[in-house]
């Protein structure tokens, strides 16, 4: 992990086999064992958790 992170800021961890991309409006996280579920550094859950995109729900600028 100490050695990935890093390539985080320039979107170089995406091909680290540990890291699934995934793309839908909905999508369902499991694991055998709980997980902690993070967003931009917060905790959000634990597993299993569901994920549902909103459209235009979030303001970027």
């Amino acid at each position: 992990m100490l050695r990935t992170f890093p390539k985080a800021y320039k979107g170089k961890h995406i091909f680290h086999p540990g890291v699934a991309m995934i793309k839908g409006k909905q999508v369902e996280v499991t694991s055998e064992l709980p997980v902690i579920v993070q967003s931009d550094g917060e905790v959000l859950a634990k597993t299993p958790v569901n994920v549902t995109i909103r459209k235009d729900a979030l303001l970027i600028v």
